[in-house]
């Protein structure tokens, strides 16, 4: 068989598509794909935060984690470090109000799939 050179193929990288969702009177951009780099430094956020000190990883604490990193790299929005400091806070408050839910929505499914 022979072989094809990949540079053959004439592919290009992923062109980084937002989609623009309003909440509350606000428009947010949502990315609709996140780059692998990006999704290796997701994991490992998620990882490290929802471990207990046995290393035991707790599922509720791996939600929480998880719904935060979404919010943090697929979208537009900034949080203070007051914010940041109080983790279990910030999700009550996103998740109470429907924002991860609308911003969760915005992102295709299948990309959704890859980092859940």
């Amino acid at each position: 068989m022979a072989k094809v050179p990949f540079s053959k193929l004439g592919l290009k990288k992923v062109k980084e598509d937002i989609v623009k969702i309003d909440f509350n009177g606000i428009e947010i951009d949502v990315k609709q794909y996140l780059p692998i780099d990006d999704k290796l430094g997701f994991a490992a956020n998620v990882i490290s935060n929802a471990a207990d000190g046995n290393r035991f990883y707790n599922p509720i604490k791996l939600e929480a984690f998880m719904t935060l990193e979404v919010l943090f790299r697929y979208t537009n929005l900034s949080f203070t470090e007051t914010q940041q400091k109080d983790l279990s806070k910030l999700f009550d408050i996103v998740v109470s109000n429907g924002l991860a839910k609308a911003v969760m929505a915005a992102i295709p499914k299948n990309e959704l799939d890859g980092v859940f």
